[in-house]
């Protein structure tokens, strides 16, 4: 893209990004982005804000071609960028878009701008069936109860990064920028927008091209990823009351989410109607719970279920280690086995 006068453009990276917060660069940049061509996808989407989600706020929604990313200043222009186009864009579903983890995008996409996300192909999603795809099926049950598939850890936009693209300078702006984050968790809202995390937000969106043509798939299991996309994009946005809680957030793969193998859409075994699993709040078929769990108003999905177990596992490490402390307070001296038995607990 050439620049235009007056425009700030500036080269992160190979790329070359634009901050639009002014209504005359606004409308430069959706020109330049209605005139990409829809053969691709040649658009990736990211947002970036405080407490990222439908109760949080929006800082940026960056947009990248092949070539130039575009950095949307929210707080400066508010929902004008949606009502001059941008909504349009977002809500194509033709035009497709890569993004990385489209959950909390979405959400608060949906709730406080009235933008329904579609046209997504997330690059998550595409981690997975690329890294299992010579593996059994995702399905979480099949036809017998017993066929279960284990539950899948999903990996972060750094990890993908330090996996599959050999991309030394994206991958230290990710971990030197990221890691001030949870120092300073407000700092998306500041402005003027420091220039490394102008930085750190181009490389979130320009990225996503390298992944996706390191781990692009035949055109039956792109179709998948776009049916698997929709429903990542529904997920969290689609739930009445949030929590916020770690059955909401974690690092495993949603069940029901990639349709199985072969199919492009999801089987009655994959359904969304049934009993609700009272951790995530999503609905399963009745297969996907016993008996008793159901009597008992107690039935959680496969995935909740893993992440109960943790964090009962790290409760009685923590309950351990208070009691080994306390032990130790009253008694200084210990016997050989003493010691023995304080490694078993750690290794518990």
């Amino acid at each position: 893209m050439s620049k235009s006068k007056g425009a700030r453009a500036h080269r992160a990276r190979e790329y070359m990004h634009t901050l639009v917060d002014t209504r005359e660069r606004l409308d430069t940049a959706l020109k330049t982005l209605r005139s990409v061509s829809e053969e691709g996808p040649n658009l990736a989407v990211d947002g970036e804000g405080f407490d990222y989600s439908r109760r949080g706020r929006l800082s940026l929604i960056v947009i990248a071609t092949r070539d130039h990313v575009f950095l949307f200043d929210i707080v400066k222009l508010g929902k004008r960028v949606f009502d001059r186009g941008l909504r349009k864009i977002l809500e194509d579903p033709t035009r497709e878009k890569l993004m990385f983890d489209c959950r909390e995008d979405s959400d608060i996409l949906w709730h406080q701008y009235n933008v329904e996300l579609d046209g997504v192909l997330d690059i998550q999603l595409l981690q997975v069936m690329f890294c299992r795809r010579d593996d059994s099926d995702l399905s979480p049950f099949g036809r017998q109860r017993g066929a279960l598939a284990p539950c899948v850890k999903v990996l972060s936009l750094l990890h993908c990064l330090e996996q599959y693209a050999d991309d030394v300078t994206s991958t230290k702006i990710k971990k030197s920028v990221g890691s001030t984050f949870a120092q300073s968790p407000e700092q998306w809202m500041v402005r003027p927008i420091p220039s490394d995390m102008i930085k750190y937000a181009c490389v979130d969106v320009s990225t996503l091209f390298v992944l996706y043509d390191k781990m692009k798939m035949g055109k039956r299991n792109m179709r998948r990823l776009k049916v698997a996309s929709a429903r990542y994009v529904s997920l969290k946005r689609s739930i009445k009351k949030r929590r916020y809680d770690i059955f909401e957030r974690n690092g495993y793969l949603p069940l029901n989410v990639i349709p199985e193998k072969g199919h492009v859409d999801f089987s009655p075994y994959q359904s969304s109607k049934g009993p609700k699993c009272v951790g995530c709040q999503r609905r399963f078929p009745r297969e996907a719970f016993t008996k008793t769990q159901l009597r008992n108003g107690e039935q959680k999905c496969k995935v909740c279920r893993k992440v109960k177990h943790s964090i009962d596992v790290q409760r009685n490490k923590e309950e351990n280690c208070e009691s080994d402390s306390s032990e130790d307070d009253s008694d200084t001296s210990e016997d050989d086995s003493s010691v023995s038995t304080s490694d078993n607990d750690d290794d518990y």
